[in-house]
């Protein structure tokens, strides 16, 4: 992996103990109550890009919450300006998305990830997100 930061979770937690500073974190979960697609934008700290070859986004199938379904991840190779689709799809039913390694990385500053849609009802509970 490389160092990022969360600049906005898009949306706010259904309590303090379930924020979005839990999904660069190996415990804790992000549940959040979603109103249409949920948009969290992450950014590679300091004046350098990342190699981005792969994202896996962890959900936790037992829970009682929803998982995501169709996400998006978008990257840009500045700070600000369009982003382009680095992968579109579903999450799987045991709650792993992962993207599969890429031979040769794509350069990037800011990672988007948006949720449109969830495989249930009420909140969504997001475990880790991990870029690398």
């Amino acid at each position: 992996g490389f160092e990022i930061a969360l600049e906005e979770a898009g949306v706010l937690p259904v309590d303090a103990n379930s924020g979005p500073e839990n999904l660069l974190r190996e415990e804790g979960t992000f549940v959040f109550q979603p109103a249409g697609v949920v948009e969290m934008e992450f950014q590679v700290p300091g004046e350098s890009a990342a190699d981005l070859a792969r994202v896996r986004i962890k959900s936790d199938p037992d829970a009682d919450y929803a998982m995501p379904l169709r996400v998006r991840i978008a990257v840009s190779g500045a700070k600000t300006g369009r982003l382009r689709t680095f992968w579109s799809g579903q999450m799987g039913s045991d709650g792993i998305l992962d993207t599969g390694p890429r031979a040769i990385g794509t350069r990037v500053r800011r990672i988007s990830v948006s949720i449109y849609s969830a495989d249930a009802p009420g909140p969504v509970g997001i475990q880790q997100i991990v870029f690398e």
